[in-house]
């Protein structure tokens, strides 16, 4: 039926009212997120508190509000609300190590100082060049009396900062507290000496012996079905005698890993995965391992993968998540500029597909305070042709009034992104959202 012309103007008024409410809504939360902000950074946390409320009791999904609230919370030691926060921060934002580490010091002020070392294992796992990490960490674990794995912390800052002296003598202070047995054991594995430590890992050299041939035939073919049955087996194997130096903590690893894959899965899907963070957080015996396995997941698996792709001067950085039973993948993209980081669109990626072709629809998702509505009408669709893997892109509805062709990126990158590296629906999905950052960011939310 076509609207008359009374109908017709009835909708332009209400569009452009609702319109203009967005924009007054968005222009308020980037008001007063910049006051709260303003008054963090002025120590009037109290004020912080007040205005970064406002911003999520609007938008529940402001990243860096949530994140500065969970700072002044914890500077005015309301721990529980504190992490309260910065949990959630972590939950939108699982590869930000600052969030983790941020989360560490509240922690150490609560005095729980076993889970600010895991939060502080977590940092340095995605970020490997922040000494006041590692710092940190070694005087815990140094009031902990772990002084071997305090030494090789401080043993990692004098590479990354040679010249500080003070470093090299709480190093040299802490080595002297590390038994014999253990500086013989960290020597053979690190090349760890009162000196600091080596070039190159050292116990990889040593030949497996009997024993731990035998050990890692055993790990490969027992079928662990459930976590405590791991922990179980892992206390066992870390109580047997008989290996050479060095080849009782690559076993123990190799276990950690093995343990976590059977429970939970080799491709995991996102529930798996989600589940799989909170024994990693919780069980410390899982370790360094344990971590890293499960960073490599959300990083790049088949049903959680992420992408961050620099356009100008924004950063823009994209999860997909596949749940059990469900044929889409949950979509959240972030852009990050001047260091802040924001969700600016929540939405999904539908996925059809026949014997020929397989398309990618990527609706349009605008933001509504406390939910995001997905369009049916307005979405970028890439066409994949299944034989030789080609992609092809059209905007449909208004999504093609989000282009933006003038992007910065050079045409060999370009082209790296937005062509499939393999036949895999990972791969033809991440060229599609790869697309999408690159020639559609008007589409996305300014929160």
């Amino acid at each position: 039926m076509k609207k008359t012309k009374k109908n017709l103007l009835k909708h332009i008024i209400a569009s452009f009212v609702l319109f203009s409410l967005a924009f007054f809504a968005q222009a308020q939360n980037t008001k007063e997120y910049e006051a709260g902000k303003k008054a963090y950074q002025a120590q009037n946390y109290k004020e912080a508190i007040t205005q970064l409320g406002k911003v999520l009791a609007k938008t529940p999904t402001h990243i860096m509000s949530r994140y500065y609230r969970g700072l002044s919370y914890g500077e005015m030691k309301f721990y529980k609300e504190s992490l309260k926060d910065l949990d959630e921060a972590i939950k939108a934002m699982p590869m930000n190590a600052d969030f983790y580490f941020q989360r560490a010091m509240i922690k150490k002020a609560k005095g729980d100082k076993q889970q600010a070392i895991s939060d502080l294992d977590n940092a340095i796992i995605l970020d490997e060049k922040q000494a006041n990490y590692f710092l940190e960490r070694a005087n815990l674990l140094s009031a902990n009396n772990q002084y071997g794995e305090a030494a090789l912390d401080l043993a990692k800052i004098q590479m990354l900062n040679p010249e500080d002296q003070e470093v090299r003598a709480n190093f040299r202070a802490i080595f002297e507290k590390v038994p014999a047995v253990e500086r013989e054991e960290l020597s053979q594995m690190v090349g760890l000496t009162a000196a600091g430590m080596g070039d190159k890992p050292m116990a990889t050299a040593i030949p497996d012996d009997k024993n731990t041939i035998e050990e890692k035939r055993i790990i490969s073919e027992r079928k662990f079905k459930s976590v405590e049955e791991g922990k179980q087996y892992f206390m066992q194997l870390k109580a047997k005698q008989g290996f050479a130096t060095g080849k009782k903590n690559m076993l123990l690893g190799l276990l950690r890993v093995k343990v976590l894959q059977d429970v939970f899965g080799e491709n995991p899907f996102a529930e798996d995965v989600e589940n799989m963070k909170y024994y990693v957080d919780t069980e410390t015996w899982l370790g360094a391992e344990g971590k890293k396995y499960y960073f490599n997941l959300v990083s790049d698996s088949k049903y959680w993968f992420s992408n961050g792709i620099q356009r100008k001067n924004i950063y823009y950085f994209y999860k997909a998540m596949r749940y059990k039973n469900s044929e889409k993948y949950r979509l959240q993209v972030y852009a990050v500029a001047n260091n802040e980081s924001n969700l600016v669109m929540s939405g999904e990626v539908k996925i059809k597909e026949d014997s020929t072709y397989r398309s990618i629809i990527i609706p349009h998702a605008q933001n509504k305070g406390y939910m995001w509505a997905v369009s049916s009408s307005n979405f970028l669709e890439a066409k994949v042709e299944l034989a030789s893997n080609q992609e092809s892109f059209q905007a449909v509805g208004n999504m093609v009034s989000f282009e933006d062709s003038n992007h910065g990126i050079s045409q060999d990158q370009y082209n790296q992104w937005i062509i499939p590296t393999d036949k895999s629906l990972k791969s033809n999905i991440k060229a599609a959202l790869n697309y999408l950052v690159i020639q559609y960011p008007k589409a996305f939310t300014k929160l």
